[in-house]
């Protein structure tokens, strides 16, 4: 099976790829100042811990 691969209901899958999304949330979080900004990569950042841990399968 590959290892990178395109899902209708996942979009893109790849190893990494939650991790990755999650170090640029993070980064995001203490580049940006406006709390909005920092609310929605919050967000941002809880999605990637989500899939994460139930992963795209």
């Amino acid at each position: 099976m590959k290892k990178i691969w395109y899902s209708n209901k996942y979009g893109w899958v790849f190893p990494g790829k939650y991790w990755i999304f999650g170090i640029l949330g993070i980064t995001g979080i203490f580049y940006f100042e406006s709390t909005i900004v920092r609310i929605i990569l919050g967000l941002w950042v809880l999605g990637c811990v989500i899939g994460l841990i139930f992963g795209d399968k």
